[in-house]
């Protein structure tokens, strides 16, 4: 829905979601948010409020094409207000959003990301600083997950593009799982969730579930997942770390690393993930302990396949970026001691925490542009280019093997009328026969408003074919050729028998035959005919069927 109300819902459920500590994102509602401005801007009308702007020069953008240009115009600046990524919007848009696209759309798309990433820095340069910082563009977006370039602990050596490869392949295969999972259960949803009241007592009854994990996970383990905050035993400093750390149920000069994740907003959790400093010896006290990671993981990704659904606006960027961080690190902590027994450097664990949200990111929603440039623009590390474009490649090619991505089962579930790039699979065993009538029902030219409005009562297609009635004398000739001459034509079946070559016998000798001129859509045909008007066609219907 591109309405007013859609949008009021959409802002005000995602802050109590987020607020609440789900593990959901705000990108996602935010691009719905984005879209549905461009589309209400670009219309220059209202229902909601009851104003009409048929005197300006939105009257020339009521139309499809500059409606559905204006929502991609809008989603790409949700994602830029997001992710502080203007180019990885634009990419959004024509990877995911877009299934028809034009190079005008591209600058307009970028300008209108660049527009909002700069709104967007702007307002948080007050908001996270100072009052007198207001100006400052140091924010780019929501998300930022970069650090001063002289502290950056990133690195990674040649040899370690095939590890980070398989890791992608790991993220793919469990990102399939978790749309499997996910989509059986909006499946049952859909069966057995079916009422508002329902709905709205699963929405409690996850959210307790969640808060349930949350607060018991972490009492639970008590003090068993405490670390120093200072540098001890010859670790590396955790300064960088100290505001991502909570102490919870530690000494003092200690902190909660499994409690830190818990209880921590997404983006400090990441963070903490990116940048907290590791150490090569499987067996120094420098690492965050797997065990730690495990409690952390495994009941994260079931949180947040149960909460993806449920009546509440809700993303997935944020919540795959954070447990495939969670990944990468366990994965990591095996890999480097892998080389150091070998006697050769590796990266740090940060580094395998950031291509484990890739891996993870790219096997749920089978994006490979758009991920690549979210996770290079709000890092800030261009020279991760290439491993992180390989890793989500991977995920996507491992996914691919089992179903299709997050966003698109959602669509398929909702039957959303989306034409993709690439037609399925077993398209290219059947032929056109197999799913196209015979008997289609079709409008002339001109036609009356009864028929129109009896077709409309009668049938729930959304299309139907305009066709243009031809006259003319049967020769061999030009029979043998009708079908290249007119390669869509129709034949005709009503009150006219019809030979073997589809036309239909009028009269000895001459035949009519039926040539597609276009097609109108449902919606179209409604938009014509008035409420007014509707009636007393309906009228019409109803005394003449007596």
């Amino acid at each position: 829905s591109m309405r007013f109300k859609t949008l009021l819902a959409k802002a005000t459920g995602v802050v109590f979601a987020v607020s609440a500590g789900l593990p959901v994102g705000k990108e996602g509602p935010m691009i719905h948010s984005g879209a549905i401005a461009g589309a209400g801007i670009s219309q220059g009308k209202s229902s909601t409020f009851g104003f009409d702007t048929n005197w300006s020069k939105f009257l020339a953008f009521r139309n499809d094409k500059e409606k559905r240009d204006f929502i991609a115009c809008g989603a790409a600046a949700g994602v830029a207000a997001a992710f502080g990524a203007p180019l990885a919007g634009v990419m959004f848009c024509l990877e995911e959003g877009a299934s028809w696209w034009h190079p005008d759309l591209t600058w307009r798309t970028l300008f209108c990301a660049m527009s909002s990433s700069f709104v967007t820095a702007t307002f948080l340069s007050g908001i996270r600083n100072e009052v007198h910082a207001w100006g400052r563009l140091s924010e780019s977006g929501l998300l930022d997950f970069s650090v001063d370039p002289s502290e950056n602990p990133w690195a990674y050596t040649a040899w370690e593009i095939p590890g980070f490869i398989i890791l992608g392949g790991i993220g793919g295969a469990i990102g399939a799982l978790f749309n499997y999972c996910n989509e059986h259960l909006t499946l049952w949803r859909r069966k057995h969730v079916n009422t508002r009241l329902k709905r709205y007592l699963e929405a409690i009854a996850v959210a307790f579930f969640v808060a349930l994990l949350a607060f018991g996970i972490p009492s639970a383990a008590g003090s068993t997942f405490c670390l120093s905050d200072e540098a001890e035993h010859g670790c590396p400093s955790r300064e960088k770390t100290k505001g991502d750390t909570m102490r919870l149920f530690c000494d003092e000069g200690q902190y909660d690393s499994l409690g830190s994740l818990w209880f921590n907003s997404p983006e400090k959790a990441i963070k903490f993930l990116f940048y907290e400093p590791s150490s090569n010896d499987i067996s120094s006290d420098c690492n965050l302990p797997p065990s730690a990671l495990i409690a952390f993981l495994v009941p994260y990704i079931v949180c947040a396949c149960i909460t993806y659904g449920i009546a509440m606006p809700s993303g997935m960027f944020v919540p795959m970026i954070l447990s495939g961080a969670a990944l990468g690190r366990l994965y990591g902590y095996i890999c480097t001691q892998f080389w150091f027994q070998m006697g050769i450097a590796s990266a740090d664990h940060g580094t395998y925490a950031l291509m484990g949200s890739v891996a993870m990111l790219g096997g749920v929603t089978r994006m490979l542009i758009s991920v690549t440039l979210i996770i290079i623009e709000t890092t800030g590390e261009v020279q991760f280019g290439l491993p992180v474009f390989l890793t989500a490649l991977a995920a996507r090619a491992v996914g691919q093997l089992f179903n299709e991505g997050l966003y698109d089962i959602h669509m398929e579930l909702r039957h959303v009328p989306f034409l993709t790039w690439d037609p399925p699979y077993w398209y290219q065993t059947i032929q056109a026969r197999q799913i196209m009538k015979a008997d289609p029902i079709t409008f002339n030219e001109v036609e009356s408003a009864g028929r129109i409005l009896e077709v409309l009562q009668s049938t729930k297609h959304n299309g139907f074919p305009i066709v243009l009635n031809t006259r003319g004398k049967r020769k061999e000739s030009k029979a043998s050729n009708a079908k290249h001459s007119y390669p869509s034509a129709i034949r005709q079946t009503s009150m006219n028998s019809t030979d073997s070559k589809g036309f239909s016998v009028r009269s000895q000798g001459r035949y009519t035959f039926r040539k597609l001129s276009g097609i109108i859509l449902r919606k179209h045909l409604c938009q014509l005919l008035s409420d007014s008007f509707k009636h007393r066609v309906l009228v019409n219907l109803a005394e003449s069927k007596r």
